[in-house]
């Protein structure tokens, strides 16, 4: 089992996962979701996560507060044994996983 500290950055679309890299920081006009009202200029991030590869925008400095850490269940593949996963879906509560090293795909079940 590994210890992990908790990622504050925005929830992925995809995989639900807070663990993204930013590729390109820019600067829109926003416009508040709950009552239209104009926000003036927003900072903005193209993000890509890091589990599921999935590419998504989310506003900078907006993001929950840190809590504390996380014990994380470190997954390997069953075929080869390898710690080098990638998420590639999910459909709650089943995760489907691809491995790197050896190319198998396989799924996992979240508690």
């Amino acid at each position: 089992m590994a210890v992990l500290d908790r990622v504050e950055g925005p929830e992925c679309p995809a995989c639900g996962c807070r663990a993204s890299t930013i590729v390109k920081r820019y600067t829109t006009w926003g416009v508040d979701a709950d009552d239209d009202t104009k926000l003036g200029e927003v900072e903005c991030a193209r993000r890509v996560c890091n589990h599921c590869a999935h590419s998504f925008t989310a506003p900078l400095g907006r993001s929950e507060p840190a809590e504390r850490p996380v014990a994380y269940k470190v997954l390997t593949c069953p075929v080869c044994g390898s710690k080098d996963t990638l998420v590639t879906g999910t459909k709650r509560p089943i995760r489907h996983h691809k491995c790197r090293s050896c190319k198998v795909n396989f799924k996992s079940h979240e508690a």
